[in-house]
């Protein structure tokens, strides 16, 4: 099982590929980790491959071969559609879940008269991809939450509840623990993802009441 996530800087790439690394250990799979970095700042891109086999098998090289991404969290469109991310997908095999808002990078920050084109790049995901699952993971994240960076566990939760994940929730939250990181907030994030994917929380609903998101 191969998972890509691929966003920007300070929206918790690494750190989410870490905790469903150790995750991944809990349950007894063997697993390699890599992280690609861009720009070393906040705003470039960062990619996470993560590479998860049964016990006994070895996992193979750490980095994704083009085309065996099985599951694809993007927090960001521009990264997801770049050179370092679009070829891992393949249109009969890989899950996309995808933030539906556009998110400012930092080559954008350098140049501020770049124009992104939301339509095309998520008819380019839609063509390598099998299935692409959209939401307004900014917004969710800051409404719910008062910060973005939380966007990247949101968009996990949604994954899980798919059923696209080969790993169990109470592995996932108790590497969220043991990751020690803001883990009432993370496990709420993640809470709320999952309560997304199930239709218990509307998208475009404006309050945050009315659901306890530590009870799902």
């Amino acid at each position: 099982f191969n998972l890509l996530i691929t966003g920007i800087g300070g929206l918790g790439v690494t750190s989410l590929g870490a905790i469903v690394g150790m995750a991944a250990h809990i349950e007894g799979h063997a697993v390699t980790a890599v992280d690609q970095q861009g720009l070393a700042q906040r705003g470039g891109g960062v990619d996470s491959h993560l590479r998860l086999r049964p016990p006994g098998f070895a996992p193979g090289g750490p980095r994704i071969p083009l085309g065996q991404a099985d599951v694809v969290i993007a927090a960001d469109q521009v990264q997801a559609t770049g050179k370092s991310a679009l070829p891992l997908m393949q249109p009969a095999r890989t899950a996309v879940f995808l933030n539906g808002d556009l998110t400012v990078t930092a080559d954008f920050a350098l140049d501020t008269s770049q124009r992104f084109d939301q339509a095309a790049m998520k008819s380019r995901l839609g063509s390598a991809a099998r299935a692409v699952a959209e939401l307004p993971a900014s917004q969710l994240s800051r409404r719910y939450f008062g910060d973005t960076v939380y966007i990247n566990m949101i968009l996990l939760g949604v994954a899980w509840q798919a059923g696209t994940l080969p790993l169990s929730r109470a592995a996932i939250e108790e590497a969220i623990r043991l990751n020690g990181a803001d883990v009432q907030t993370n496990l709420r994030a993640f809470a709320l993802g999952r309560a997304q994917a199930a239709g218990r929380i509307p998208v475009d609903a404006t309050a945050t009441e009315g659901f306890d998101l530590d009870a799902f």
